[in-house]
């Protein structure tokens, strides 16, 4: 398999859960669904967020990003299945959705206001041959998380232009990332993933890594780093 043979490369990093912990911007530990959700999306942006705690629904919390936000972590929905957010901000709306008959949708691509990111996944792949691939990838890898389950997802920011532009920008890396263990239908333009630090049962959906500013160099070239947004672990104004 190709992917067990790239993660072989790097066999010597034995702990790479705390290989990529110790190289995370942002200081995982210190974390909860509501920080991270802040990280991401900077609360002068008035960027709407929707979060699920039943996949198939239409999203039991939106949450706007606004200077006066007070976001707690008990505010977030949650569920024995675990916690879902839209990685792609929306507007709020519910829009006629013509992929389903007009069906009113407020997470389908009408809705969505920034074609911001991409989601990797693979429920196939042993999680530490992965993780292996995942550190080598010269992607702006912002997140890593543990799904409380078997997968490992992680979040790849690409700043598409459009629908169009994100079509055309996954699609040139999606053979690759296929062959290498990334789950092609998770590799949609608006899909959930899993929300870092909520409960899967009695487990939790473990951030890795957090980076809101990668740049696209490989986790495995990146430097030991301490808190580099403040030791609180809480985005600054400088920031943001």
């Amino acid at each position: 398999m190709v992917l067990q043979r790239i993660a072989a490369k790097v066999s010597e990093v034995l702990d790479v859960v705390g290989f990529i912990q110790a190289r995370s911007a942002v200081p995982v530990a210190v974390q909860d669904c509501a920080s991270f959700v802040r990280w991401l999306y900077p609360h002068t942006s008035g960027e709407k967020v929707l979060v699920f705690s039943t996949m198939k629904s239409k999203g039991q919390m939106l949450w706007e990003a606004n200077r006066g936000d007070v976001l707690r972590n008990a505010d977030f929905p949650t569920g024995p299945d675990g916690v879902w957010f839209l990685p792609q901000p929306v507007d709020g709306a519910f829009h006629p959705n013509p992929r389903l008959g007009g069906k009113r949708s407020r997470r389908s691509e009408e809705s969505v206001t920034a074609w911001r990111f991409v989601v990797l996944e693979s429920d196939a792949a042993a999680p530490e041959d992965w993780l292996r691939c995942l550190i080598q990838m010269p992607l702006r890898i912002v997140s890593i998380c543990e799904s409380g389950g078997r997968s490992i997802h992680a979040l790849v920011r690409i700043d598409a232009a459009s629908k169009a532009d994100w079509d055309a920008k996954v699609g040139s890396i999606k053979p690759v990332l296929v062959t290498l263990g990334a789950d092609p239908g998770a590799l949609s333009a608006v899909r959930l993933t899993r929300l870092p630090q909520a409960m899967r049962g009695q487990r939790c959906q473990r951030l890795l890594y957090l980076n809101p500013a990668a740049d696209g160099a490989p986790i495995l070239r990146q430097n030991l780093r301490g808190p580099a947004y403040g030791g609180s672990g809480e985005p600054s104004e400088g920031s943001r």
